[in-house]
């Protein structure tokens, strides 16, 4: 009886081999994808639309205002930029504390508040959170993804939105 049972964990494990064997090979094929990104280094599975260049404000103003609004990419995408006071991940200007986000809440497309006092973007209908200083990271309410940051570049003064990262509510790609 120990030889049959030997002969069937043998088959079992071979059996095991091929499955793992034979999924990574299909995984491959359907995934060129992630071989091209290995051997020329693109990004893969980002969502970064590249958009024309904008001038959405200058620096003398954000620091005064420390709040302005804005479209982008286009008249029916409310953005808001602010200055954090202090670095912040993706900002740009001198302390690189300049971001962008489009104002469209991820739960279900209300116009989001920027409270000042707070440093947060606030949903009016859902009451969901979100935090500029963190890439737009929800911080509570019914949101279950970030809200799009604009990518964001400066040429002296002015500060220009060049491409939003993440996808704009209610939309099937950014265009």
């Amino acid at each position: 009886q120990p030889e049959s049972r030997s002969g069937g964990d043998s088959s079992r494990r071979d059996l095991i081999k091929l499955g793992t064997l034979t999924a990574g090979a299909a995984a491959a094929t359907l995934c060129p994808a992630t071989a091209e990104a290995a051997t020329t280094g693109k990004k893969i599975g980002t969502t970064v639309i590249q958009y024309p260049r904008q001038k959405v404000a200058s620096l003398k103003e954000l620091r005064r205002k420390k709040y302005g609004e804005f479209n982008y990419p286009d008249s029916n995408s409310p953005c808001g930029i602010m200055d954090m006071g202090k670095k912040v991940t993706g900002g740009v200007g001198p302390r690189q504390s300049v971001v962008a986000y489009s104002m469209i809440c991820s739960h279900q497309g209300c116009k989001l508040l920027f409270n000042k006092s707070a440093g947060s973007l606030e949903c009016p209908c859902h009451f969901s959170k979100f935090d500029p200083k963190l890439k737009g990271q929800m911080v509570i309410g019914q949101a279950t993804s970030p809200i799009p940051q604009v990518v964001l570049e400066m040429e002296g003064d002015n500060v220009y939105a060049i491409a939003m990262n993440g996808l704009i509510y209610g939309r099937a790609m950014n265009v």
